[in-house]
């Protein structure tokens, strides 16, 4: 595989990349991009709200809560890990 120009840096693929998309930052990082993807839609779709609607949760309560969901995320990919459960477990529900 070439060099990167003007460096002495090889770029390969990364190691055990073929179970990369399992590892939770992979999985954060893609639902992250699909959200800032969605912003405008989402922007569009909160302006389009009436207003008596809007103006129930004051703009402070929705920023703290819009930050809250945001560190409550990276809480639960740090703790969380989802695994395939045996087939035999079923069985025994």
């Amino acid at each position: 595989m070439p060099l990167i120009p003007f460096t002495r840096w090889r770029l390969t693929l990364a190691n055990g990349w073929q179970k990369l998309h399992t590892r939770g930052t992979v999985i954060a990082g893609a639902a992250f991009t699909a959200l800032a993807g969605a912003g405008p839609i989402i922007s569009q779709a909160w302006s389009g709200m009436p207003r008596e609607l809007r103006d129930v949760i004051p703009q402070n309560v929705q920023q703290w809560i819009a930050y809250t969901i945001f560190g409550l995320t990276f809480i639960a990919i740090r703790y969380t890990s989802v695994h395939r459960a045996p087939a035999d477990s079923e069985a025994q529900r």
